[in-house]
């Protein structure tokens, strides 16, 4: 039964198991929910809390009651989210934990603590949780959420129930871009790009990225068509816009992903598995320019032009480089 939580879209399988369980009444005090970003750490960790402190009806969390609603809105007293400070989960954050169980809740008998990146706890706030987890609260709740499961204390590890969430897929990747507000068309390349939630929200957010997106493919059908603006372009406009490696090494993903889409029309005309399925019509137009055999190796070059980045090239070299290759591989393999 769908309550409104948005974990049981990204993780219907975990959501209905943790159902279960909480209306077995047995709801472990301490978890760990690890797994890559954005896949439904937060989520769960509101539906479990709404699941606690739920006055609606079964089964429970409801999702309608006032309760659940504040929940999901992190307006419930008894429900307290621990972040990181100046990028570490500090000891002065579990002294105030600490704290905080001497007082009586506030609205219930219970309390539920969820700490959001763990894996940023220093060593002594971890120290001074292990002893938290080792005499537990009977009224007491912890959710870490981390996404560097083996950056958290083995001690710490094994006195949790922990939760592995599975990476979601790509559709589930887009709904929950478009639930984020991104359009169909930009939440399809980011899917593409990566199923990380947080990276992709971050990188639409991104100026740099955003000025790639616009200019990538056109860069790519200059190369293509041995234009020799597709070399000048790299000191002209990718160059300014950013040196930065990782930024570029972006880019060529780009590029890798219109690439990957050509390709598969190539060998199959009437593909309909596409990462970016509106750009059909300008892939159709280039693929004429181009053989399979030079395709398939200007692909092969994007990962070494990566590496070359990596390993400090300097990114107008690598970039250049590029451009030319591509620009022989067109030549020696013709149609």
């Amino acid at each position: 039964m769908a309550s409104g939580f948005k974990i049981e879209d990204k993780q219907p399988q975990l959501a209905q198991a943790m159902r279960t369980v909480g209306g077995n009444q047995r709801i472990s005090r301490a978890y760990l929910f690890e797994g890559q970003a954005g896949v439904g750490q937060e989520e769960l960790a509101t539906f479990m809390a709404a699941m606690i402190f739920c006055v609606g009806d079964t089964p429970k969390p409801c999702g309608v009651c006032s309760h659940c609603q504040r929940i999901k809105n992190q307006d419930y007293g008894d429900v307290i989210w621990i972040e990181p400070d100046e990028g570490s989960l500090k000891i002065d954050q579990m002294r105030a934990v600490k704290q905080d169980l001497s007082l009586s809740a506030i609205e219930s008998e219970s309390k539920v603590f969820v700490l959001t990146q763990s894996e940023r706890m220093t060593t002594a706030a971890a120290n001074s949780l292990l002893k938290f987890l080792e005499e537990p609260n009977e009224n007491v709740y912890l959710f870490l959420l981390t996404t560097q499961r083996d950056n958290i204390l083995p001690t710490i590890r094994s006195r949790c129930q922990v939760v592995h969430f599975p990476s979601l897929n790509r559709q589930q990747v887009i709904a929950a871009l478009e639930q984020a507000g991104l359009t169909l068309e930009r939440a399809q390349l980011m899917s593409a790009l990566t199923s990380d939630l947080t990276r992709a929200e971050a990188l639409n957010q991104d100026d740099i990225f955003k000025h790639q997106v616009n200019s990538a493919w056109g860069w790519l059908s200059l190369i293509l068509k041995r234009d020799i603006r597709s070399f000048t372009m790299v000191a002209s406009e990718w160059i300014p816009l950013t040196k930065d490696r990782e930024a570029n090494q972006r880019l060529l993903e780009l590029v890798l992903l219109y690439g990957a889409d050509l390709l598969k029309l190539k060998q199959n005309p009437d593909a309909t598995d596409l990462m970016q399925p509106t750009k059909r019509s300008d892939y159709l137009a280039v693929l004429n320019l181009v053989s399979l055999e030079a395709l398939l190796e200007i692909v092969s070059l994007i990962a070494r032009v990566e590496a070359m980045i990596e390993h400090r090239v300097t990114v107008q070299a690598a970039l250049e480089y590029f451009v030319l290759t591509s620009w022989d591989l067109l030549k020696s393999l013709p149609l």
